[in-house]
């Protein structure tokens, strides 16, 4: 009987919920990198208890199903959600690869693996974005300080809170006789220096 809203959802939770539009959002991030011509794509996903981790993959999965691209489940590699698991990841990932193997863009979970992901690469002597595009997810302060600067979707932090905290204040006044509601807010693709069209010459 205590008023709450998530800001992601729970599997069979019937609950007020603020968020985004993941599956829209991630969609989105990986169309622009195929309309840049990047063919060669993968997705360093979440940690699998995430419902955010996977919506993005779906997202991400709809993007080729929606382009001419060929669609294949080896492109999604478990990376988590943190700084030291992105670089991780992608030392073994790309650590294991030849110029002519490795992808020519990563779309990350979210910001954090993506930085990790920049140093990884930087470590590995991979220019980003000459020969790998790096994107990431939620638009954190540290994308703009990144020693790329980082191309991401940005999440309406404010907005949400704002929003979560009008739905709690309604649930209240209703007296527990309020119906769950669920809010979608619009994420915002926020282009930096990590991304560029692939090199042709690879």
């Amino acid at each position: 009987n205590i008023p709450f809203v998530l800001l992601e959802q729970v599997r069979g939770l019937r609950s007020n919920l603020v968020d985004i539009d993941n599956v829209k959002a991630a969609r989105e991030m990986t169309s622009y990198l195929i309309d840049l011509g990047h063919e060669d794509i993968v997705h360093f996903s979440g940690p699998e208890y995430s419902m955010h981790a996977e919506e993005r993959i779906e997202g991400f999965r709809r993007a080729f199903f929606e382009s001419k691209l060929v669609y294949s489940e080896d492109f999604v590699v478990r990376a988590g959600a943190h700084l030291e698991e992105g670089y991780e990841t992608a030392l073994e990932f790309f650590g294991n690869l030849s110029a002519t193997e490795r992808p020519t863009a990563v779309n990350c979970y979210n910001d954090l693996v993506a930085i990790g992901v920049l140093r990884a690469l930087r470590e590995l002597d991979i220019d980003v974005p000459g020969d790998v595009s790096v994107t990431g997810f939620d638009n954190i302060k540290t994308c703009e300080y990144a020693p790329v600067p980082l191309t991401t979707m940005g999440v309406p932090t404010s907005r949400m809170g704002r929003a979560a905290v009008e739905m709690v204040i309604r649930q209240i006044e209703a007296g527990g006789q309020h119906e769950p509601e669920a809010v979608n807010l619009q994420a915002e693709l926020t282009i930096r220096e990590s991304t560029a069209p692939p090199n042709d010459e690879e």
